[in-house]
């Protein structure tokens, strides 16, 4: 069974969106949450893997 390609490109702008709206939201609520943070990170982190090992995903 062949890989299907990952759109990088769409991965990245997801994680630029996701950046984007977790910054609005923390200087929003003037505080900066260790578990948002860590939300964040996790996410980060998803994306990463789905660039880098989409086949591990499935």
């Amino acid at each position: 069974m062949e890989e299907e390609p990952t759109d990088l490109l769409a991965c990245c702008h997801d994680m630029v969106r996701y950046i984007n709206d977790m910054k609005r939201i923390l200087i929003d609520k003037g505080t900066n949450n260790d578990e948002v943070e860590e939300g964040m990170q996790a996410d980060l982190t998803k994306t990463y893997d789905r660039i880098t090992y989409p086949s591990l995903l499935r």
